[in-house]
This record gives C-alpha cells, sequence and structure tokens, in this order.
C-alpha cells in the first residue's frame, strides 16, 4: 500500500515539475523546474532499483544540463543588454 502511494506522489512530482518547466515564462525557473524534476526522476529510477541509471540521471541531466542551460541563459541575456 505505502508503495503504491510513494510511487504516486512520485510521479505527482515529477509530471508537476516538467509541466512547470515547459509553462514556465521565467527561463532561469524553468531550469530550475528541469533540474527538479531530474532529481525526482533519478530518485524514481532509485526506487525501481536501477541505481546506476539513477547516479547518471543526477550526474548528467541534474548536473551537467542543467549547468549548460543556465549559462546559455545567461550568455543570451547579456548578449541581449549589451
Amino acid at each position: 500500500m505505502w508503495d503504491l502511494v510513494r510511487d504516486l506522489v512520485l510521479l505527482i512530482l515529477i509530471v508537476f515539475t516538467a509541466v512547470l518547466a515547459v509553462e514556465s515564462r521565467d527561463l532561469i525557473r524553468s531550469v530550475v523546474a528541469f533540474a527538479t524534476m531530474c532529481v525526482f526522476v533519478a530518485i524514481a529510477y532509485y526506487v525501481m532499483g536501477a541505481t546506476y541509471a539513477s547516479v547518471f540521471q543526477l550526474l548528467i541531466y541534474a548536473g551537467a544540463v542543467s549547468v549548460l542551460l543556465v549559462v546559455t541563459v545567461h550568455t543570451i541575456r547579456r548578449r541581449r543588454t549589451a
């Protein structure tokens, strides 16, 4: 019973943060929501027993891709103001 509740709460959090990442007007908030969604997906992988997929999800998507998106957003904003 608790496993089902945990999985449903995790699924709702993943969907909520994914929609927030897509629908947000502010790019930084979108990147933060994307990184949060990636962390929740990594938790879901870990719960399913895929520890290596969980670690790679955290390292690559929640880490590297999010940092790349933040740097890109700041570079674009700097060029627009110059």
